[in-house]
């Protein structure tokens, strides 16, 4: 007889147990999806603006716009580092080398005041270059924001700028 209610018991325990285990692992999930969410929502904030800049750049090259666009973006970058996907860590590099290349010296406004009052570059190769990573860069946060499953959020990637250019064959750089 106490074997039955000591098996009874254990039972009880052991699924007490496993309802707070697995309550807590879905809360668990539930706060990670909602910082995804959160971090997306940042990042796609501050780089979604600058996509739209990119895509007109060339009846848009004012440089009033600019220094606010890209200081938003490394703010960005800079505060979504350690909530992003390990393969991201680049992204912030990425983005100067891609400011770079696509509207020249205002991608240093962080660091240089002279950046602010530059004219906009324009090169009509190299803006469409910026515009098509960013709109990968973009997309890419996008689905990241939008996966349910934590595994598959780690899967996605941004290549970085360079890499990019590479992989594409817009700059080979080994000829």
């Amino acid at each position: 007889m106490t074997d039955a209610i000591t098996g009874a018991m254990a039972g009880s325990v052991t699924s007490f147990l496993l309802n707070i285990f697995q309550g807590g692992l879905k809360s668990r999930i539930a706060l990670v999806r909602k910082e995804r969410r959160a971090t997306s929502k940042i990042l796609l904030s501050a780089l979604e603006p600058v996509l739209d800049e990119f895509r007109h750049v060339a009846e848009r090259r004012s440089s009033v716009a600019w220094p606010d666009l890209i200081s938003r973006s490394y703010e960005a970058a800079d505060d979504a580092v350690f909530r992003t996907p390990i393969t991201w860590s680049h992204l912030k590099r990425s983005l100067r080398d891609c400011f770079g290349h696509g509207v020249g010296g205002a991608s240093w406004i962080d660091h240089r005041d002279w950046a602010a009052r530059e004219p906009v570059e324009y090169h009509p190769m190299w803006s469409v270059y910026s515009a098509d990573y960013m709109d990968l860069v973009v997309t890419t946060i996008r689905s990241w924001r939008d996966t349910k499953n934590g595994r598959h959020a780690r899967r996605h990637k941004i290549p970085s700028f360079d890499v990019w250019l590479r992989t594409t064959q817009r700059w080979p750089l080994d000829s």
